[in-house]
């Protein structure tokens, strides 16, 4: 009986004696806690929005250490909640990173917080892929189990608005019709990498050589959209182009159209064929930006190019004046 109160006595001691990684491995945490949760949120005014996200779901990879709880797993909505299948949980003491991708059938390698994701742009250029990463730390108190995503477009959108700028005359009149525009040399094949560490992203491109060329003629949005009286033509669409993020220095941009001289007082009109063949000013394409560049067609052939500007989607944007004197 004497031995028995110290055989007590040393439980307690023994446990106060232990760090915290001896008492994991020695009373490993069981799975019934907090399961792992996903809110999703869009930012789109155009193209791929929330709702095609709900309606068609997501891919999320993603994990702490060299452990891969996700990988491509998809992920849904029904019912005002998000939901992938049989429930993963949380383990305490560790740092979670996630990366996600709108469609879910997207390519992505996920190697300890670095998510590679291959991208090739198709022929009509209407690849809207939308991402998202996250960063979840479960040594802090009380954390949030619930994953926020907000996801951004990944690629660029690229339009070509065309006008003129011809002096006033009470005696001729100008008019102008594009036939063909050409965005040559574009990189069209390429790899995102994406790294989540520690609360902070880091990403950058990688491109193969598989450049593509884009073409517009006054054939393929009907013979009216080509054609026009002082007003100004977008070229490719309300929606542009959707393309890799890029430099544009060696992007080159060829231009067709024909410039018409009306005598108003004899009724006649004399179209004189016109060519324009010049780089898009330098610089780089982002993710999540539109670039409108604006040519401005005159009775001279001077070409002039303006500064850059680029704006998010949805917002009201410029970018890089072409001018044709």
């Amino acid at each position: 009986m004497t031995h028995l109160p110290k055989i007590l006595f040393l439980i307690p001691l023994y446990l106060m004696s232990c760090t915290t990684s001896q008492i994991e491995e020695e009373f490993p945490q069981k799975e019934e806690q907090t399961a792992i949760g996903f809110n999703a949120k869009v930012n789109s005014r155009a193209l791929a929005d929330i709702d095609d996200v709900q309606e068609n779901g997501f891919a999320v990879w993603g994990g702490y250490e060299n452990t891969n709880v996700f990988n491509g797993d998809k992920v849904t909505y029904s019912n005002g909640t998000w939901g992938y299948g049989t429930a993963k949980y949380w383990i305490l003491n560790k740092e979670y990173t996630f990366f996600a991708t709108y469609p879910h059938t997207a390519s992505v390698t996920a190697t300890n917080g670095t998510y590679k994701l291959d991208v090739e742009t198709p022929a009509a250029a209407d690849l809207d892929i939308l991402t998202a990463s996250a960063y979840t730390d479960t040594n802090v108190l009380n954390f949030n189990p619930e994953v926020a995503l907000q996801f951004t477009h990944l690629m660029t959108r690229v339009n070509v608005q065309i006008g003129q700028d011809f002096k006033e005359n009470p005696y001729v009149n100008y008019r102008f019709r594009v036939n063909k525009l050409t965005l040559s040399n574009v990189k069209s094949k390429g790899t995102y990498t994406i790294t989540v560490s520690n609360n902070t992203t880091s990403h950058s491109w990688a491109y193969e050589t598989t450049p593509m060329t884009f073409t517009y003629t006054g054939s393929d949005n009907g013979p009216g959209d080509f054609s026009a009286e002082g007003n100004n033509l977008m070229i490719f669409g309300n929606n542009g182009l959707i393309l890799l993020p890029q430099p544009t220095g060696s992007i080159m941009v060829d231009l067709e159209y024909e410039y018409g001289i009306v005598d108003i007082e004899n009724e006649t009109i004399v179209w004189e064929p016109k060519t324009a063949t010049m780089n898009l000013p330098s610089g780089t394409w982002e993710g999540n930006t539109s670039v409108n560049y604006i040519i401005t067609l005159s009775e001279n052939n001077v070409i002039k190019f303006t500064q850059v500007t680029v704006a998010t989607w949805g917002a009201n944007q410029s970018g890089g004046t072409i001018i044709i004197k």
